[in-house]
């Protein structure tokens, strides 16, 4: 059994600026007891800090 998980979680984004939307995908690897924010947490911390 494995103890992570490869996942995509696909965020909408919004840039008030430019009046401009889009969905940003983030590939990452997930503990099975990672709770969604954990994982929120984890793109903001590792991947896009923005």
């Amino acid at each position: 059994m494995s103890l992570t998980y490869d996942i995509t979680l696909k965020v909408h984004r919004y840039d008030p600026d430019e009046n401009k939307r889009w969905v940003q995908e983030y590939q990452l690897q997930a503990g099975r007891i990672m709770r969604f924010v954990d994982v929120l947490r984890r793109i903001n911390d590792e991947l896009d800090p923005t």
